[in-house]
């Protein structure tokens, strides 16, 4: 019997794979990439408007912690987090400047080549799915992005389950395990966060924990390669 090809996902309607007995779930921040919310404009100290946007997202990533966990948990829209910053907006730009900056460089954030191209050589045994704890913005603008849709297969974030990866690991990757006839002993976590791989493994899945997008690339490798 030959083998069966299917439109796995409703997201990525382009990709067609088998659908793999394992999956690979990869974390985005800190892992795919490492770029922030407004890269372009935090990331480049000439950025005009830099110093109206940078202390108020400090604060934001800072003192408003919990603002930001009810962000990724879907309880505030990119939107209303624009609002509740009060950022001052530039004369010389629209007075929605920050907001539709914001989903630009979500559009273009930078990933990580060579972790990129270690996913795709996975994905030829490997289901390969993208799981943030994310905002809105992010989520949205990244299932357009067909250099993902190129290496994964699926996306889940907190932003749209209602719930983090370390604090309901069932809850947050359970229903795309049922969905698709697998358990948490059929996938690993790839995450830089050190309480996401506990609550994985807590859970009967197996975690490979990094500390940078280079030491990612390592754990794929180190994945192929024990699969020969």
């Amino acid at each position: 019997m030959g083998t069966r090809v299917i439109h796995r996902f409703r997201e990525w309607p382009s990709r067609q794979l088998t659908l793999w007995p394992r999956v690979l779930f990869v974390d985005w921040h800190g892992v795919l990439s490492k770029a922030p919310l407004w890269y372009s404009i935090r990331s480049n100290i000439r950025h005009p408007f830099r110093a109206r946007l940078e202390p108020k997202a400090a604060e934001l990533f800072g003192q408003r912690w919990q603002t930001v966990d009810d962000w990724m948990r879907g309880r505030h829209t990119a939107e209303e987090i624009v609002d509740l910053l009060e950022i001052e907006q530039p004369q010389s730009a629209r007075g929605d400047y920050f907001i539709r900056r914001l989903y630009h460089d979500c559009r273009t954030m930078p990933l990580h080549e060579p972790l990129i191209e270690a996913l795709r050589y996975a994905a030829a045994s490997w289901n390969i799915v993208i799981a943030t704890d994310n905002m809105d913005c992010l989520v949205s603008m990244a299932r357009q992005r067909q250099d993902i849709r190129n290496f994964s297969d699926d996306l889940i974030s907190s932003s749209e389950v209602g719930v983090l990866k370390a604090e309901d690991p069932a809850g947050f990757f359970g229903a795309w395990l049922d969905r698709h006839g697998l358990s948490f002993a059929d996938a690993v976590l790839l995450d830089d966060g050190k309480a996401n791989c506990r609550a994985f493994e807590q859970a009967g899945g197996t975690s490979r924990y990094v500390r940078s997008p280079d030491e990612a690339v390592a754990a794929v490798w180190d994945l192929v390669v024990t699969d020969k």
